[in-house]
């Protein structure tokens, strides 16, 4: 919950937390944007970390829904061409497969905001 007029930040890791206990050298921060679903969710998906594989237009798309105003934006991506990207992913811009943390302020707009006048 937000009162009108509040702001909400958030940093969003976008990263593969898997990476940091592989044994591959250099592993792509975003590898799972290799697997299709089916791959991931028996392979990788468990209930002792969670990783969330959804990317920045979607995070940016729940903000939008909420109502929410985009203030300020900060991304910091890196190089996903030594990867195949699965087909599910295919669609999104390149930015937004080397997004892999996504930091935002949003804020909520006043009431009267949305409300025009003629004077």
């Amino acid at each position: 919950m937000l009162k009108p007029g509040g702001y909400s930040i958030h940093s969003i890791d976008l990263g593969d937390h898997l990476v940091f206990f592989s044994r591959v050298r250099n592993m792509c921060r975003k590898q799972y944007l290799a697997y299709p679903e089916t791959t991931w969710k028996g392979r990788y998906e468990n209930k002792v970390q969670y990783i969330n594989h959804v990317q920045r237009p979607e995070w940016m798309q729940h903000f939008a829904n909420a109502g929410l105003e985009l203030v300020e934006e900060q991304t910091i991506g890196f190089s996903v061409d030594d990867i195949e990207i699965d087909p599910m992913f295919q669609h999104l811009e390149k930015d937004d497969l080397e997004c892999r943390s996504l930091r935002v302020v949003h804020r909520k707009p006043l009431v009267d905001e949305s409300v025009t006048t003629e004077g």
